[in-house]
């Protein structure tokens, strides 16, 4: 309890203090609940067109369309005691609207269309090191049609998050939670989905020309359609992505990007990618470029392999005129099948200028 009390303490100063530095010329107040700003949007939009359609086999007729929608919104920045401590951002909106068609030889139709939503978000301590989040969704959607079923849908959310800035490796970790149920009123058919979402994502550097990015995710999705189906896939998946410059002017890199999936569940299959790409520059005019590719998708039964290499060496003698080496080799094997690729080309490109452009 005393290490929290502490710790308690130690963010408070360190809150008063930032105050202190970045807020000389304008003092925050200190208080309960203080409101920051808050705006809003009221609009109105619509559209009315007439048209007439005649066909060789003498059908005609009229149709007239109209459009009116309007929209409704406020947003809100507030804070609890100090902005540095707790903040908070709401922003909810309202959008009425209808639509109406009239022909002459067909049935009308007229459609009616009402949806509002909200969302929250608080953050703790944002201008500390570690920085907390929360969130909150609404949105709802109701569509009137007439001569077929309505359509009434609700999607609710929550989350958050936690961010630890440092200047060797900054790493932040997410959760989301969403669900949206869809039901066709008459019908009594419905479509409800729930999805939830773990993010890790980190920079890093370990000398002064490279950036590394790792990113982790994981989905449970579940799905329920109107035969009471369900489906439900779990895919755990990481990314690597990485650049190293060999130069100053960061004209001669390597890149690296790699990416892996695992669906587990009604669905099952993995999947791996690795791409690799290197530009240098070399004497003489010279430069070089050189990619590899790996591909593997294995679902069950079939699976599916293929590395692909493509070399470029290329020389400039004046601007105008280049010229290159190509050598491209692919390796593409299935469960029941191979195939192998070799193709090498030389190019020639000449550019000039002429009165009315190159």
């Amino acid at each position: 309890m005393k290490t929290l009390e502490t710790y308690f303490k130690l963010v408070m100063i360190l809150i008063s203090t930032n105050n202190l530095v970045f807020t000389q010329n304008y003092k925050v107040p200190i208080k309960f609940w203080g409101l920051q700003s808050i705006n809003g949007i009221i609009g109105v939009e619509g559209e009315y067109k007439t048209q007439k359609m005649k066909l060789r086999s003498d059908y005609s007729d009229n149709l007239k369309s109209s459009i009116l929608v309007g929209q409704i919104g406020l947003n809100t920045q507030s804070y609890f005691y100090h902005p540095n401590l707790i903040s908070l951002e709401t922003e909810m909106e309202y959008n009425p609207g209808t639509q109406k068609d009239v022909y002459l030889v067909i049935p009308d139709r007229s459609d009616v269309n009402t949806g509002e939503r909200a969302r929250g978000l608080i953050t703790f301590l944002r201008t500390q090191p570690v920085i907390v989040s929360g969130n909150v969704n609404y949105a709802h959607l109701y569509t009137n049609r007439e001569y077929a079923t309505n359509i009434e849908s609700f999607n609710t959310g929550f989350g958050g998050g936690i961010r630890y800035r440092n200047s060797f490796a900054p790493i932040s970790v997410s959760y989301q939670n969403e669900k949206i149920d869809q039901r066709e009123l008459q019908t009594k058919r419905k479509y409800l989905t729930e999805r939830q979402n773990v993010r890790i994502n980190s920079e890093a550097s370990f000398w002064e020309k490279d950036n590394n990015r790792f990113t982790y995710t994981f989905d449970d999705y579940k799905r329920q359609y109107y035969s009471n189906t369900k489906i439900e896939s779990k895919i755990s998946s990481f990314s690597l992505n990485s650049n190293v410059n060999f130069d100053s002017s960061n004209t001669n890199t390597l890149s690296s990007n790699i990416y892996y999936s695992l669906n587990s569940g009604d669905i099952e299959y993995n999947r791996l990618q690795i791409n690799e790409n290197l530009y240098v520059e070399l004497q003489s005019n010279f430069n070089y470029s050189g990619n590899y590719n790996f591909f593997n998708f294995d679902q069950n039964r079939p699976n599916t392999k293929q590395h692909t290499i493509t070399n470029k060496l290329e020389h400039e003698l004046y601007k105008s005129l280049r010229t290159h080496l190509f050598y491209e080799y692919i390796n593409s094997s299935q469960t029941f099948s191979n195939e192998y690729i070799n193709t090498v080309g030389i190019g020639i490109s000449y550019t000039k200028k002429i009165p009315f452009g190159v």
